[in-house]
């Protein structure tokens, strides 16, 4: 019998939430998101391929071009583009798709989200319209107005590190990122009451503000900490079996990325779930 969620301990949300993955709702959603994200990278891998088998990047062409314009780097490139001019059409088209597989895979990985979410809070596999639109909309949220502003701050301490003043620079740099990291905590449930509870972003935001007031140290020791090492240790794994089969690079990533949604999404669901006895 499934123990009460009222009770369950910080080691039961975590054993909980593994145990979810080979569940049946949770192996669709992970064949699911296998296919969807193979089939994102495997045309990615076939642009890049495209791409770097151009004459301007084929060492052997360039080598030849090179000669016969006097070893003049300068030269050969623009010789390249004129003798191939539907190239910058090649590199147009291509920096197009890549910025629309891009998106595809945050609506991807947006659309398995709210799939897991839903699934462990309802015990049913459902898809419903809004929580999915609350979910994106809540991530543009984040991204204009929070991340993007640390992002930016960041860089301006890097570049003022290489410039003018590093000492100025590097107090930017560590004052943003230790923001950023306060900011994780504090917004660590917004995609769960988004798509979960059907709250609009900035709710969803406020929520997750007010129920993690007061405990950043404990969701950060007992949540931030753990996701970043179960992400880190799938990555690791999956990266050294993607170099070893460069050829299957493609399902390997879509495996990689589908169990590493399922797993941290089931972990802050059941997390949330369970948030009074765990934050009391």
């Amino acid at each position: 019998m499934q123990r009460s969620r009222s009770k369950m301990s910080l080691g039961d949300v975590y054993r909980e939430s593994f145990s979810y993955f080979v569940s049946r709702d949770s192996l669709i959603i992970f064949l699911v998101g296998i296919i969807i994200f193979s089939l994102l990278y495997s045309s990615i891998q076939h642009g890049v391929g495209v791409i770097s088998s151009l004459p301007v990047w084929n060492a052997s062409a360039l080598s030849s071009m090179m000669s016969s314009s006097g070893s003049n780097p300068w030269v050969s490139s623009t010789s390249a583009v004129s003798s191939y001019p539907t190239m910058s059409s090649i590199l147009s088209n291509f920096g197009s798709w890549m910025n629309m597989a891009s998106s595809l895979t945050s609506f991807s990985i947006a659309l398995l989200e709210v799939l897991v979410i839903r699934a462990v809070m309802s015990k049913k596999l459902n898809l419903p319209v809004r929580s999915y639109i609350n979910l994106l909309a809540m991530s543009v949220v984040l991204g204009l107005f929070i991340e993007l502003p640390i992002m930016l701050t960041i860089f301006y301490g890097f570049s003022l590190m290489a410039s003018i003043n590093s000492a100025l620079g590097i107090i930017i740099s560590v004052l943003a990122s230790l923001f950023a990291l306060y900011i994780a905590v504090r917004v660590i449930f917004a995609q769960i009451y988004a798509a979960g509870y059907n709250q609009d972003p900035i709710t969803s935001i406020e929520s997750s503000f007010n129920i993690t007031k007061g405990k950043f140290w404990f969701v950060f020791g007992t949540l931030l900490i753990p996701l970043l090492v179960i992400s880190l240790v799938i990555s690791l794994v999956f990266g050294l079996i993607a170099m070893a089969l460069p050829a299957g690079f493609a399902v390997v990533e879509g495996i990689m990325l589908s169990l590493d949604i399922i797993i941290l999404t089931t972990i802050l669901t059941n997390y949330l779930i369970n948030a009074k006895s765990l934050l009391k």
